[in-house]
């Protein structure tokens, strides 16, 4: 089948859109201007009353669609937020909304009065949290919270008494926790907590024994975790376990060997991963893995093919992602899917425009050179040519996704006469046909 020209209509679009091997992402973006409070966005939630929550180095922000509201810490305000550095957001089973910071303890957030309650260490108090400096909050399936702090070990919360159970590194206790400088938690389908640490790996905690299992690297045992480093654990849709390392990459844990299968960056190949430190995973519906990087964009891993595509910031695209650090992934209940970034606040994929490949001018030396089009054209092999305002004339190889340009160069008579392309045909020889506005055919 073929493409005719829509030059009335496709002159007001800047690019157009086509089917493509490569799934070109649009993203929208918000930042301060919108009214965020800060352009690092650390973590992200949509709440089960719809609202998106987000995480900044300066303040919490809860999203309504329309506008944001910010919850800062007030001085001699003990109803405020505890801190204004926000480093994760949950919430638990009866909806209570939980923030860890850095420096005010973790507090929760009352809806009914619009404030919160605080949770701060007391030195005088053995029963209070072991830090002001929480990394993460995690809630479990029997409703206990548990909070990883940076350097007081892991807490667990009883809401009943309102008191802290503290789990710290022991030297030469085998079974305690391998470090008190706390990344992540997860819990499994056996309700086991896995627990990312800063320097010791990943520990797994029974919570029936209360004892802990570690998984560290060994530069001796390729099969060992990557590195100690640990920003998350993950299970996909297939009961698949994923750790994300700061430094090492990917892993793939086999839990029956308890070994570690690695995917990291290789410089040579460019659907490898893009960068070895990793903050946030995400599984869409088709049962890939998005992943946050540092300094490499967003990566999306396809397991069954074992091949990573990529999305990295453009300058010159303005719906390119703002920021090649990802800190945050989050899908809301539309599909939409929302980043945190590093300086660049929140990028939005919109579920509907992901049905369509988008292509636009950028800096890549293949792209479409203009995004003023003024028709398109399909021809017998099925290379898609596109005439452009002041671009020349584009062909799009289906195979590669990638534009050669053909433009005018004065001097030379066997170049295209003009760079307004009007129209493009094909005739029963398959010679092209270029209409070009007042340089002739």
């Amino acid at each position: 089948m073929r493409l005719n020209c829509l030059t009335t209509i496709l002159s007001c679009l800047p690019a157009f859109y086509a089917l493509a091997q490569k799934q070109d992402l649009r993203f929208d973006h918000f930042g301060t201007n919108n009214g965020l409070s800060q352009s690092n966005v650390s973590c992200i939630l949509q709440d089960s009353r719809g609202f998106m929550w987000f995480g900044t180095r300066d303040g919490l922000n809860r999203y309504d669609s329309y506008t944001f509201t910010v919850y800062r810490n007030i001085d001699g305000d003990s109803s405020s937020i505890g801190s204004n550095y926000i480093n994760k957001i949950i919430e638990d089973a009866s909806g209570t909304i939980w923030v860890a910071t850095n420096g005010g303890g973790i507090s929760s957030y009352s809806r009914i009065k619009n404030n919160f309650k605080n949770y701060r260490h007391n030195n005088e108090d053995a029963a209070s949290i072991s830090s002001n400096y929480v990394n993460c909050v995690f809630a479990d399936s029997h409703g206990n919270i548990w909070a990883g702090t940076d350097g007081g070990g892991l807490d667990e919360f009883d809401s009943a008494t309102g008191k802290f159970k503290h789990y710290t590194s022991k030297p030469g206790v085998a079974n305690s926790i391998g470090d008190n400088f706390i990344r992540s938690i997860h819990e499994d389908r056996l309700h086991n907590l896995w627990i990312g640490t800063i320097n010791h790996g990943l520990d797994m905690f029974d919570p029936v024994r209360k004892i802990f299992t570690h998984y560290q690297h060994d530069y001796k045992d390729p099969s060992s975790i990557s590195n100690n480093d640990v920003y998350f654990m993950y299970e996909d849709g297939r009961g698949r376990t994923w750790v994300g390392t700061n430094g090492g990459g990917l892993n793939l844990f086999n839990r029956q060997k308890g070994t570690f299968t690695h995917f990291e960056n290789d410089p040579r190949n460019p659907n490898s991963l893009p960068a070895n430190s990793l903050y946030d995973i995400l599984e869409d519906k088709k049962g890939n893995l998005w992943l946050g990087t540092e300094n490499g964009g967003l990566s999306i891993f396809n397991p069954a093919s074992g091949t990573f595509t990529n999305y990295v910031h453009d300058d010159i695209d303005a719906q390119s992602l703002g920021n090649n650090s990802i800190y945050a992934i989050c899908r809301d209940t539309r599909g939409d899917i929302w980043l945190g970034t590093f300086n660049a606040g929140v990028d939005v994929i919109n579920a509907d425009k992901r049905n369509f490949a988008y292509y636009r001018h950028s800096t890549n030396a293949n792209s479409l050179s203009s995004n003023k089009v003024l028709c398109i054209y399909e021809d017998s092999k099925t290379n898609v040519w596109v005439g452009t305002d002041g671009g020349g004339l584009n062909m799009l190889d289906p195979h590669t996704d990638r534009f050669t340009h053909f433009t005018h160069q004065t001097g030379n008579a066997n170049s295209i006469c003009g760079n307004y392309v009007l129209h493009v045909m094909e005739d029963d020889k398959h010679n092209l046909w270029i209409g070009t506005w007042a340089d002739g055919l």
